[in-house]
């Protein structure tokens, strides 16, 4: 649940990031203070999801009368985190280039015409 959440912020300020360098777009005070929003937002996840696996380490577990302290992989929840992140940064990558395209060739309808095409073949191969 946190990686999606972390995806939606982040596409979010890596559309608005790639279409100001691409597409030159110019956005207002208000729109950086939500990509603001964004990115304190993700913070907060990222931090409460850590905060929550340091309380879990420090919980103990009864076993044969000893105490064993439980260890959680860190490195599996930084390197899903940096995935997460990278897929949002493509998903953002996407949206730009799906608006230059609609901008620059054919328009809306051949857009979503070739979206539901590409999409109806993808899914028939996956079955």
């Amino acid at each position: 649940l946190m990686s999606i959440m972390v995806i939606d912020s982040l596409a979010i300020i890596s559309a608005m990031i790639l279409s100001s360098v691409w597409l030159q777009h110019r956005y207002v005070r208000v729109h950086i203070l939500g990509a603001f929003v964004c990115m304190v937002g993700i913070f907060f996840n990222i931090f409460s999801d850590y905060a929550a696996d340091v309380e879990y380490q420090m919980t103990s577990v009864q076993k044969q009368g000893e105490d064993v302290v439980v260890e959680s992989d860190k490195s599996q929840k930084v390197f899903g985190d940096i995935l997460a992140a990278m897929g949002a940064i493509l998903l953002g990558m996407g949206d730009v280039m799906m608006e230059c395209s609609v901008r620059n060739m054919g328009g809306p309808t051949e857009c979503i015409a070739m979206l539901g095409l590409f999409g109806l073949l993808i899914s028939y191969i996956q079955l």
